[in-house]
């Protein structure tokens, strides 16, 4: 009368022991469409009190609960023949439930709940057969074995159910159909793991593959035959394999590279070319497949044959610097030095920078290798061209080696206006050490005296902390050579460019050369120094916290204007005036 009561009722009928009453109103319940968890509490009553259903459709109504998904039903369904003795019925049951659960959460419960009852049912028999001879009868023990071997079979074949679940679920898993050959593999089932494959290759969706891709189960399949010195058939699975639709044209070439591999590796280097080279014509711009052929070739075949690969290796724009590089020292091996310059040439075209400055540094160090004095002009005119088109952040390799050069078999006043051009033309960040090293070899060249322009041209072009460390070096350059009146001229020229590091070294410097008035001179300077410094360091902070504030508050007004209309984008670069 109360629907809405109906849930306390069965409560009550539960907690007064009434349970044909509890069954019969949980099957009302059900019935009017108000399952819910009629099903499961029906199934308990099941189970605890098989005596109260009796009269009741429980089979339909179990089924019916199980068809919408509620595997757990299923032993409370076998459960109930148990109850009427119909043993036979029960093994049935839990047979077509293993055969079809969803879930392997529901296949562990019903596989544990059908080992139990096998389980019973061999306790129940040894009972059984210990009373019968214990009353003078004999043992039927073809009946024991047969009731133990059902058992024993039943637990061999819980992987297999277990994997039948999994497949059930995603049949393009390759994962569980590899898993699947393992089973086999384990009871060495020659027939059932060829029949494994099979049935993999046919039911996995190429483009739908998951845990793992199809090329794996063709490589798998051919490597059983193969390992197992079956080449015929390990060939007929991969000419198979590589005609096969497959999820991508990487796979494709997984397969190519693989086949050939494995060829190589048997000695059959005819077979591995032919492979390689119908695998370059499916598979035009796989690298990985023209590596292999070009490797093959060059240990295997001819000249012509590996420099027809390499070029169409560049011509097909899939080569990288590695792969020029590589042609190139082949070409060098076989005493092609012009062509294998070219190749240099060519992919520094195709790549430009920063690509570009490796392969112009390997391409000019084995020209002046080559040539070394005897082509001269060629080898300038060469890094004329490198450093025409060459960014200054990548510069500095290029006029160390064009220096070189120059002093090892030009002149070495050519050598030095390099390194001039270089100290001019590398990036601002290695300015200081590019007159350094300009310094360096003028002194090495032309001795210290020659260095005064070079220092003095480098505190000219460096900012001011820069400027002050090649003061300091300039200084000590010039006390080398006794000139202490002009080193004392520089530090006092050093101090009017700021930085801490000026003091220590002028006061070591006064300590050993200075007197009484040049060493209070100094400390004047320093006063000085501070003041004007320390002034302007005060007035400097007080403005940038000034444009701080401002740029903060700007920002913040921007980002709560814009928020809405302009989408974060993670790939953005943050791009500050420092870094052109």
């Amino acid at each position: 009368m109360w629907p809405e009561k109906s849930e306390e009722l069965i409560d009550w009928c539960i907690t007064q022991g009434r349970w044909a009453e509890a069954a019969r109103r949980l099957v009302a319940e059900i019935d009017a469409g108000r399952g819910g968890s009629a099903w499961r509490r029906l199934a308990q009553i099941m189970r605890a009190q098989p005596g109260a259903v009796a009269g009741l459709r429980v089979e339909a109504i179990l089924r019916d609960g199980i068809g919408r998904g509620m595997g757990e039903l299923w032993p409370a369904l076998a459960a109930h023949f148990v109850a009427r003795g119909l043993m036979e019925q029960a093994r049935d049951v839990y047979e077509e439930a293993v055969g079809k659960v969803g879930s392997v959460k529901d296949f562990a419960m019903v596989f544990d709940a059908y080992a139990a009852f096998e389980e019973t049912g061999v306790t129940a028999a040894l009972e059984a057969e210990a009373e019968r001879v214990a009353a003078g009868g004999t043992a039927n023990e073809l009946m024991m074995d047969l009731r133990l071997l059902r058992l024993e079979r039943l637990m061999d074949r819980r992987p297999f159910l277990a994997n039948d679940v999994v497949l059930r679920q995603n049949p393009n898993s390759v994962a569980a159909w590899l898993k699947r050959v393992s089973l086999w593999q384990e009871k060495s089932a020659d027939a059932r793991i060829i029949a494994t494959f099979e049935e993999a290759l046919k039911r996995v969706v190429p483009d739908k593959a998951c845990d793992g891709k199809v090329s794996e189960l063709w490589l798998a399949y051919a490597a059983y035959f193969g390992e197992s010195g079956r080449l015929d058939e390990y060939r007929s699975v991969m000419d198979r394999a590589v005609a096969a639709p497959l999820g991508s044209k990487e796979e494709l070439a997984d397969l190519y590279v693989s086949y050939a591999e494995s060829e190589i590796a048997r000695g059959s280097v005819e077979t591995a070319r032919r492979v390689l080279t119908l695998g370059t014509a499916h598979v035009a711009k796989s690298l990985r497949v023209w590596a292999l052929l070009i490797d093959l070739e060059e240990a295997a075949g001819s000249v012509v044959a590996t420099r027809a690969a390499y070029d169409r290796v560049v011509e097909l724009r899939i080569a990288t610097p590695q792969t020029l590089v590589d042609y190139a020292q082949f070409l060098e091996d076989q005493q092609f030095f012009e062509d294998s310059f070219r190749v240099f040439e060519r992919g520094i075209t195709a790549f430009g920078y920063p690509v570009a400055i490796d392969l112009w540094n390997v391409y000019l160090a084995r020209f002046v290798k080559r040539y070394g004095g005897e082509k001269l002009e060629r080898t300038r005119d060469l890094f004329e061209q490198a450093l025409a088109g060459c960014p200054p952040a990548y510069a500095q390799s290029l006029y160390l080696a064009y220096g070189r050069l120059e002093e090892e078999y030009g002149l070495a006043r050519r050598a030095l206006r390099v390194y001039e051009r270089a100290a001019l033309g590398v990036a601002k960040g290695k300015k200081l050490e590019m007159y350094r090293y300009y310094v360096a070899k003028t002194a090495e060249l032309l001795g210290l005296p020659a260095t005064r322009p070079v220092y003095e041209r480098g505190i000219e072009e460096l900012g001011d902390v820069d400027a002050v460390e090649l003061v300091l070096e300039y200084a000590g350059t010039e006390c080398r050579l006794g000139e202490i009146d002009r080193a004392r001229a520089l530090y006092q020229y050093a101090a009017q460019l700021g930085g801490e590091r000026l003091w220590p070294v002028w006061h070591e410097f006064e300590v050993q050369h200075g007197n009484e008035d040049t060493f209070k001179e100094m400390l004047r300077i320093k006063r000085s120094a501070a003041t004007k410094f320390g002034s302007d360091a005060k007035a400097l902070a007080k403005v940038e916290v000034e444009k701080q504030a401002q740029r903060v508050a700007v920002s913040n007004s921007v980002a709560d204007d814009s928020a809405a209309l302009e989408p974060a984008n993670p790939d953005a670069l943050d791009i500050d005036d420092d870094d052109f």
